[in-house]
Order: C-alpha cells, then sequence, then structure tokens
C-alpha cells in the first residue's frame, strides 16, 4: 500500500474512511453550483481509501 507523507499530496475517492486522535469541527462549504460540501482538518491522522472513484471511459472507436 502506497503511503503519502508529503506537504500537499492528496487522495481522492468515494468514500474514505478515516482514524484520527483530533479533529476540528466541520464547516460547510460550497463545491460547484448549489451542491455543498464538508471541510475539517484532522490531527495525527491515517486514511485509505475504501471505495475509488470510477471514471467513465470513452470508447474509442477504431478507423477502419
Amino acid at each position: 500500500m502506497t503511503t503519502l507523507t508529503g506537504y500537499g499530496d492528496s487522495v481522492l475517492g468515494e468514500r474514505i474512511v478515516y482514524v484520527a486522535r483530533k479533529r476540528t469541527r466541520e464547516r460547510l462549504i460550497m463545491k460547484s453550483g448549489a451542491h455543498r460540501g464538508i471541510s475539517g482538518t484532522l490531527y495525527d491522522a491515517k486514511c485509505w481509501i475504501e471505495r475509488p472513484i470510477q471514471i467513465k471511459h470513452e470508447r474509442v472507436v477504431e478507423p477502419e
């Protein structure tokens, strides 16, 4: 399993699980349009992806 430890490293996932010693209060943030999200900070945390993001691949048609 890859462990990201550098400043600015990020993780993308549909569902991310975390275990932390401490966390800040959740803040409501704007994402896009009318969609909202939740933001916060975890301290002394370990996270992993439980469900990865599914990217829709466009079907490539080969020329005849």
